[in-house]
C-alpha cells in the first residue's frame, strides 16, 4: 500500500509527515492506529511457513 511507501521513506528520514497537507497527515496517523490496534492478529494468526519463506528470500 502507499502508507507502507510513506512510512519507509519517513523512517529513512527521506521525507517528514510535515511534507504533506494536514488532512493526508491526519489519514497516515489515522491508519497507523489502526494498524496498532490490529497487530495483535498477526500473532494469533501468523502466516504459514511457506509465505514466511518468500519474505525472507
Amino acid at each position: 500500500m502507499v502508507e507502507d511507501v510513506v512510512d519507509v521513506l519517513i523512517k529513512k528520514k527521506l521525507i517528514e509527515i510535515t511534507d504533506f497537507p494536514i488532512p493526508a497527515q491526519q489519514k497516515l496517523i489515522s491508519r497507523r492506529g489502526k494498524r496498532k490496534d490490529f497487530g495483535y492478529l498477526t500473532e494469533r494468526f501468523p502466516a504459514e511457513e511457506e509465505d514466511e519463506e518468500e519474505l525472507v528470500t
